[in-house]
């Protein structure tokens, strides 16, 4: 008879860390804005971690008594509770996935974390086993699979085996330097500086010193420059070295039916995402990173993949060159054809962009010629900026419709193409306010499942277009039935 396994112990550490993760910026937050009184900072503080600390020991010792789990007959029995143990039956096709993560707190204990998915919602959506010995694991994926294939189950590979595989994406060290110089961490090292200085000042009064200095560097431009320098210096190695240990390692590999995704250097993950639930494609274009030609692609998976909001099983490509990520979708998933050729949306539809009401530009005016009338310029520099996104709105708002997929683009200085197949859009809407009527054009909404729902749109396309769009979708649901 096989008996139910436990985690190991060590579990309980993970849990007490988990739980106290939360407190952290707060405490740290009560620390600096009650620096003066120190003592009774410790004494609360020491007070509430005794209190944490007895608590959660007392609840974790309950919980990993009772989390058991057991693969047989078809499924994975999971018993689990604090004070009272509950059992809970996932059927093995019910799998999508198993994902593998590796923070530093498993590598400094030897353990990996599992995460079974499943294409449910609910308690039964995803099951996690925190605290794993590698072989367990490993010993627990084989298991999942020797079950599926005794009872000819109709599910995919849940691990990467020796199924025809292909290489596609390794993150270059060129990209990890830009996506730290693009992310902007230097900008967080002003605040982080000045908020040390006067943390520093309070222990040792350096006030005088910082005048001298400052006079020291008044007299000589260079040394302006160069401490300006070293301040970027740095910010933007800080900012590097967190970007590496989260994407360094990014590897992108395929088979026929799953795509499978490993990154992190001290915490490392690895998932993969069946190909068959992906509804579309989303290539994101933030303003300041499309200066350098770089998107991030998502995905649009069907179902609920992962409750947990660290997994990021959404995300094929975090950064990446725009023609190179086209290329590697179409690659990836030959299904999906990029069509880089789009409709530009008419001339009318400017005008309709333009003359939308501001609220915000009304009170902005109304309180600056009623209480700062001599800053009257304000509400003008606003107009113009109104202006200027209204008009970047409409030229990069693009759309394109084929027999197999919808593909819209919408946003101002920031933009998002989605790529949608039509068969996959499980909401096609057509609505049209009484301005856009009396201009021939409405607004076309397509909504597929994911997590969470995802809508895309296309705001004053022209009329025509959007109804023969909805007919043949309505016409497709008519064949289905």
């Amino acid at each position: 008879m096989i008996k139910p396994k436990r985690q190991e112990p060590l579990w309980m550490i993970i849990l007490f860390v988990n739980r106290l993760k939360p407190f952290i910026i707060p405490l740290t937050f009560i620390f600096i804005i009650n620096f003066k009184s120190l003592e009774s900072i410790i004494i609360y503080a020491g007070s509430f971690l005794i209190l944490f600390v007895l608590i959660n020991a007392t609840v974790s010792i309950f919980e990993w008594r009772n989390f058991t789990y057991l693969v047989a007959n078809n499924n994975i029995e999971i018993s689990d509770g604090r004070f009272i143990a509950k059992k809970r039956y996932i059927t093995l096709n019910k799998i999508q996935s198993v994902q593998e993560d590796r923070s530093l707190l498993h590598r400094m204990f030897g353990l990996t974390s599992l995460t079974i998915t499943t294409g449910t919602s609910g308690d039964n959506a995803a099951v996690r086993l925190d605290a794993l010995i590698p072989d367990d694991a490993e010993e627990l994926k084989a298991l999942l699979k020797s079950e599926a294939q005794t009872h000819e189950l109709e599910t995919d590979e849940l691990t990467l085996d020796s199924q025809q595989t292909k290489h596609h994406y390794s993150m270059s060290f060129k990209e990890i330097l830009l996506i730290s110089i693009t992310s902007l961490y230097f900008l967080a090292f002003i605040p982080l500086a000045i908020s040390g200085y006067f943390r520093l000042n309070n222990f040792f009064n350096i006030d005088d010193y910082t005048d001298s200095f400052v006079n020291l560097v008044k007299t000589s431009y260079l040394l302006i420059i160069l401490l300006i320098l070293g301040a970027f210096l740095i910010s933007s190695l800080i900012g590097f070295i967190v970007t590496f240990l989260n994407y360094g390692k990014y590897e992108v590999v395929s088979n026929e039916e799953r795509i499978f995704i490993t990154k992190g250097i001290l915490s490392t993950s690895h998932f993969s995402i069946p190909k068959d639930r992906i509804n579309g494609i989303i290539i994101k274009k933030p303003f300041f990173r499309r200066l350098f030609g770089i998107v991030e692609v998502q995905i649009i998976t069907l179902g609920d993949l992962f409750e947990s909001e660290e997994s990021q099983t959404d995300i094929l490509f975090p950064f990446i060159n725009l023609n190179l990520a086209t290329h590697l979708v179409e690659e990836i998933l030959p299904d999906y054809a990029i069509e880089k050729k789009m409709n530009q949306l008419p001339g009318k539809s400017l005008i309709l962009t333009l003359i939308k009401p501001s609220y915000l530009l009304v009170i902005i005016t109304v309180l600056t010629y009623s209480v700062y009338p001599e800053y009257w310029f304000i509400p003008i520099i606003y107009l113009l900026f109104i202006l200027i996104q209204r008009v970047v709105e409409h030229y990069n708002s693009k759309y394109l419709m084929t027999d197999q997929f919808i593909q819209m683009q919408a946003g101002s200085f920031s933009s998002e193409l989605s790529i949608l197949k039509k068969n996959n859009v499980d909401a096609l809407s057509v609505n049209e306010s009484w301005l856009q009527r009396r201009f021939n054009v409405s607004t076309l909404s397509a909504m597929t499942r994911a997590k969470p729902t995802h809508t895309s749109f296309i705001v004053h396309l022209p009329k025509d277009t959007a109804v023969s769009t909805y007919n043949w979708y309505a016409e497709s649901l008519h064949k289905d039935e």
